[in-house]
This record gives C-alpha cells, structure tokens and sequence, in this order.
C-alpha cells in the first residue's frame, strides 16, 4: 500500500468514526427528545382530566387550579427537554403555541365555572376547549411520531457505523490486490509489447537507426548494425562503444562513412534541418558489408521524446525497386532488339529541344537518314 493510499485509508476511517459518534449520539438524542414529548403528553392528559372533572362538578374549581398550573410547569420543564435533545425549533414553537391557546380556553372554562355561570363554561368546552386538546394532541402525536422515526433511523445508521469499519477494510484490501493485480498485468503487457517489438526490429530487414544531428548512433537495430559497421577495416573504421552501450548491446558508430560522399551532404542537411512534429524522406547510397545500395530514408527528431531521446532513421532499401524502374523506362523508350532509342524517346527529346529553343531564342534542325531495306 503507498503512501497515498494509506493516508486516505486513515482519513476515511476518522471520517467513518465521527460521523458513526455522532448519528449514535443522534440516535440517544432523539430517544431522549421523544421520551421528553410522550411525559409532556402525559401531562396534557392530565390536565384534560382535570378539565373534565371540574366541568363534571366532581372537583372544585381552586383544587383544579392548583393541580393544573403544576402540570403546566412540568409540562413546560419536558417540552424544554424536547427542544434541547433534539425536537426542532418550529415543531417546539408549534406546540407552544397551540398549547397557550388550549391554556387560555381552560382558564376561560374555569372562570366561567366559578361565577356560576355553568351553562356557558359547559358550552365553551365543547365548542373551544374540547377542539383545541384535540388539535394539540393530533400535534404532539404527530411529532412524536416522526421523532421516533428519526431516533431509529439514526440508531441503525449509527449500528451499520460500526460494521463499515470492517467494510472498509476489506474494500481497501479489495482495492489494493486489484491494483498489484492490474500493475502485474500492465507490467507483463509492457514486457511482451517490448519483446515483440525488439523482436520485430530484430528480424526486420529494414535499417532502423537513432542518431544525433552529427550523425552519431546511439541506437543501431541488428540489420543495420551488421550492413553499416562490417568492414570496419575497409576505410571505414568502426569506434568502440562505451561502456553503458556494451551493457544494452548497443554499438555506436559514425554514420556518414557509411553514405557515399555524393550523398553525405544531402544527409547532412536531413539530419540539421529536420523539425519534431515532421518527416523526410529521401532517398541515400549506402555502402555496407555487400556492397552499394539505395535506400528511401525517413529522418523523425525525436529528440523530445525521452524514450528515443534522437532523430530517429528509418531506411528501406530500393535498390530492386529503383532497378526495375530503370529496366522497365529503358524498355519504354528503347528498341528491344538492337538497344537503340526508339520513336517514343525521339519525340520526347524533340519535344525538349523545341521547348528549349523557345525559351532561348534559338532554332532546332532535325536530320533523317533513310537506310535503305533496313528494318
């Protein structure tokens, strides 16, 4: 495991842990915050028994009171509680709210009972306090309702903290196997990619050659190495490699003595002139191990490109394939038979005196000899 991956192994273990304290904590919060809601339910109830027994007439109007505004202080203490354990801000201030009104209906009840006015205080309740405990109470149930949902939903949030963890674990165990495996198999594809290629440009016939702008290899495949530098003895010697050469099997030598000299200077400007991003192509004599040959050469500066670190030469040889085009234009513009130029090559080298005339100003004569039964 590297460094990297080891310290966003750290940190996501330190993210997991907090955050599994504090839905834990949230989870015990809203345990709390929803036992804090059903006492301040409990006291509503009470006080709605009250409520019922001073209408009834079974308790006294000054009893009821003083046991009333005792439900209201612990009722205020538990949705307190609530608020500071984890029941929102506008659900408390809803309650709030709808509990003062309750409040002030039942106060207004009992004021109506103890002038004597029975009747009235009766009607009230049915058409003011009775409503208003129900709304308060669908209220209160439906809060605590979602408080519970929230608490569970915490706690096994907080429950499936702990295992992940282990998850954690094994994901990144999972991970780095993966990783080795996929550096393995990139490793071994380079491997092979490299031999193939080593092998392709060991069996290629072509001359593939790394050289500086002076003409200095610094990479010569075999076929080339064995056509350029073979016969060191015959005017062209062949230098000794370096040491780091001889360890990749590599061996340096001066290119130019081995292009004929009509050639070297074109060469010589290939090699100065060529630009990365572009190719040449030209066609050079070579002199190796069996003699002279044509060859096409494309120059590349790769001098930008660390793994070449050159201008890299290409070279296949043409001299076939510039022999048969000679063969086959001799053919064109000569008579089988005798070898003589015939009337194809006639009218072209008519065609060129007369343009020639033209441009200089001069006359052109044409001469026909008649052998006689000549044919």
């Amino acid at each position: 495991m590297g460094p990297g991956l080891a310290l966003l192994a750290v940190f996501v273990f330190a993210l997991t842990a907090l955050v599994t304290l504090k839905l834990k904590h949230a989870g015990e919060n809203g345990i709390r915050a929803e036992s804090h809601l059903q006492s301040y339910i409990s006291e509503m109830q009470i006080q709605d028994g009250l409520e019922w027994r001073v209408i009834s007439g079974r308790m006294a109007v000054p009893t009821v009171r003083e046991e009333v505004a005792a439900s209201r202080g612990r009722a205020e203490a538990h949705l307190a509680q609530a608020g500071a354990s984890g029941l929102s801000t506008g659900a408390a201030g809803r309650i709030t709210s709808l509990t003062h009104r309750y409040e002030q209906a039942v106060d207004l009840e009992m004021t109506l009972l103890g002038t004597g006015r029975a009747q009235e205080a009766l009607r009230w309740d049915q058409t003011g306090v009775d409503p208003l405990f129900g709304q308060l109470k669908g209220l209160l149930d439906l809060q605590a309702e979602e408080l519970s949902t929230q608490a569970s939903k915490a706690q096994r949030l907080g429950d499936a903290g702990l295992v992940l963890p282990v998850l954690l674990s094994l994901g990144l165990v999972s991970v780095v196997q993966s990783r080795r495996r996929r550096l393995d198999v990139r490793n071994q594809a380079s491997r092979q990619s490299e031999a193939r290629y080593r092998t392709l440009i060991d069996k290629s016939s072509d001359l593939v050659l790394v050289v500086d702008r002076a003409g200095r290899t610094s990479f010569a495949s075999p076929s080339a190495e064995r056509m350029l530098t073979a016969g060191a003895g015959e005017g062209r010697p062949a230098t000794e490699p370096p040491s780091d050469a001889a360890q990749t099997g590599a061996r340096p030598f001066d290119l130019f003595p081995a292009v004929d000299p009509r050639d070297r200077e074109r060469l010589s400007a290939a090699l100065q002139t060529a630009i990365a991003g572009s190719r040449s192509i030209g066609e050079f004599r070579l002199e190796g191990a069996h003699g002279s040959a044509t060859f096409e050469v494309t120059v590349q500066d790769l001098t930008g490109d660390p793994s070449v670190g050159g201008l890299l030469l290409t070279a296949h040889d043409v001299t076939d394939r510039l022999a048969l085009h000679q063969r086959m234009e001799h053919r064109a513009l000569h008579d089988e038979l005798t070898g003589l130029p015939n009337r194809a090559l006639l009218l072209d080298r008519f065609e060129r005196a007369l343009l020639g005339a033209e441009r200089s100003g001069t006359s052109v004569g044409l001469l026909l000899l008649d052998l006689e039964r000549f044919k």
